[in-house]
């Protein structure tokens, strides 16, 4: 995205690897990232996902401006220890300094691992070259392989940007009213034939096991049964206007439904949400600005 890691992926990829150089496209850094978005996700990075769509590549990335989850199930599969934390990259750092961790990412697709202790792009994709070099198959057959094993997480976000403040902080008093409520847990909810009990509501607060600081009200979580869940965050509340950011994550086992749209899977998932926070009716907003 015309960042800086433009240098490093024309030596890297270019002058050590061999890749053709029309291969390796915006890596000239620009102050103002070419007019381009450096948000690199599926809206934004729209070109790289049409190439892509060709099938005349077998791997594509693209590292946003500065360079930038596992599931339980498989971690605990693996006897490895997780940790969820919130938004911040000081969180994994104070992780890394116990040596209690070594590999981690967050949701902007940003990975890095305890050999610099910061988001590394460039390390992320030669990670993944590993891979694919090791168990000599494609992305596509790998994950397919992990999907069959462990079952398939299906992920979106939905951004609604320039929300009106007042409406957007009367949605999370909604959502808050709901969480506070403990007979809701338990409760099942419907959409499509498809339907979810909801395990556990809060507002995510986490204490640094490390320094023991906590952390409180870093977003609105619901857990469902099958450890799918909603989890809806407020930020940016000033005159400019608020982003609501609804995250949906869905889990799968089904392997016949491994390889469907990930916007056509959570569906039911999107409209249980909608429907519990009434953004649609609180804010006016019928669709978010940005989907990833």
């Amino acid at each position: 995205m015309h960042g800086v890691t433009g240098p490093y992926v024309k030596r890297i990829f270019g002058d050590e690897f061999g890749v053709d150089p029309q291969n390796l496209v915006n890596c000239n850094i620009m102050p103002d990232f070419g007019g381009m978005h450096p948000d690199p996700n599926l809206t934004y990075a729209a070109s790289l996902v049409n190439e892509m769509k060709k099938g005349n590549h077998g791997f594509g990335a693209a590292f946003d401006g500065d360079g930038l989850f596992v599931q339980y199930r498989v971690a605990h599969a693996k006897g490895k220890e997780i940790f969820e934390v919130p938004t911040g990259w000081k969180f994994f750092g104070n992780l890394m300094d116990a040596n209690r961790l070594s590999l981690c990412g967050e949701e902007s697709f940003g990975t890095g691992s305890d050999h610099i202790r910061e988001k590394d792009g460039v390390w992320a994709v030669l990670a993944w070259l590993s891979i694919l070099a090791h168990r000599k198959q494609n992305v596509e057959e790998i994950l397919v392989d992990h999907w069959k094993q462990y079952g398939r997480n299906f992920f979106t976000r939905y951004d609604y940007e320039n929300c009106e403040t007042a409406p957007a902080e009367k949605m999370m008093e909604v959502l808050n009213a709901f969480i506070s409520d403990s007979s809701n847990v338990g409760k099942v909810f419907s959409h499509d034939g498809k339907s979810y009990k909801i395990k556990k509501a809060d507002n995510f607060s986490y204490e640094d096991p490390i320094d023991k600081s906590v952390s409180m009200k870093q977003g609105i979580r619901i857990i469902f049964d099958d450890d799918s869940r909603i989890i809806l965050r407020l930020s940016g509340t000033g005159s400019s206007g608020a982003t609501i950011r609804l995250y949906i994550e869905g889990y799968e086992a089904d392997v016949n439904k491994h390889l469907l749209d990930p916007q056509v899977l959570l569906k039911p998932l999107i409209e249980i949400a909608l429907q519990i926070s009434q953004l649609p009716k609180l804010t006016g907003r019928t669709s978010p600005t940005v989907i990833t």
